[in-house]
Formats: C-alpha cells, sequence, structure tokens
C-alpha cells in the first residue's frame, strides 16, 4: 500500500494500526517513494510463551534498560551485603 506523507500525518493511528496488523505501508512524497513502514518482527520467545501472550495469560514487555533502577553508592567505610554475610557466617574452615 502507498500513501502520500500528508495523508499519513493526518492518520497516522490508523496507518499504524494497519502496520501493526502485518501489512507493509511504502510512503511517497509527491508520487515517489521515500520510506517503507514494516511491521517488526516477533520477539523470539519459546512457542510456549508465545502460546501463553496469544491467550492473555501472560503480558509481553519487552526489555528497556531506563527500567532498570540506578544502583546505590556506598559511603566510604559501609560494608557491603556481601562483607555483611560473610561476617554473619564466621570463618571458613
Amino acid at each position: 500500500m502507498e500513501v502520500g506523507v500528508r495523508e499519513l500525518k493526518s492518520h497516522l493511528s490508523q496507518y499504524l494500526a494497519r502496520v501493526r496488523a502485518g501489512e507493509t505501508i511504502v510512503v511517497t512524497d509527491r508520487g515517489e517513494p521515500i520510506a517503507r513502514i514494516v511491521p517488526t518482527p516477533p520477539p523470539t520467545l519459546p512457542p510456549s510463551v508465545l502460546k501463553a501472550i496469544e491467550e492473555g495469560r501472560v503480558i509481553y514487555k519487552p526489555w528497556r534498560p531506563e527500567r532498570l533502577h540506578k544502583p546505590i553508592k556506598m559511603l566510604p567505610g559501609e560494608k557491603s551485603f556481601a562483607d555483611l554475610v560473610s561476617e554473619q557466617r564466621g570463618p571458613r574452615v
């Protein structure tokens, strides 16, 4: 399917829904192709997980680095968690 830039801007959500459904869209400017919008490949997950997603038993959220918590900086002289555990276990024999 081909669509002009102005039409694409006016109805972007509708065209993205078609791409999500598997359709490829060629964007044109004054009748000349300038870009192609294609669906992303499905995630490489095991078939059992993909089936669970389709059935609505699992919600798939791709990994994103911005979701990670920032590490807590230790103050000088503080003990790490590993140090505290070693202390509680006592000396190794």
